[in-house]
């Protein structure tokens, strides 16, 4: 259970960076005349959300454990 918050934490920790790549416009080409910025963005703000998320039920469940 432990292994697997944390992976999915830094699994989600990627997708933020990529998704800020995207943002920036690095990353991703337009669709149509409509710019994928902002799903970058969208994405980032969502996995950093959730790798937030995901590293505190590991930390709270690690002190828990410990104690």
């Amino acid at each position: 259970m432990e292994v697997a918050v944390l992976i999915f934490a830094l699994l989600f920790a990627a997708l933020g960076i990529v998704g800020a790549l995207v943002g920036l416009g690095e990353l991703g080409h337009p669709v149509g005349a409509h710019g994928v910025q902002a799903y970058g963005w969208g994405l980032t703000v969502n996995a950093i959300a959730l790798a937030v998320y995901f590293l505190f039920v590991w930390s709270r469940h690690y002190h828990d454990r410990r104690t």
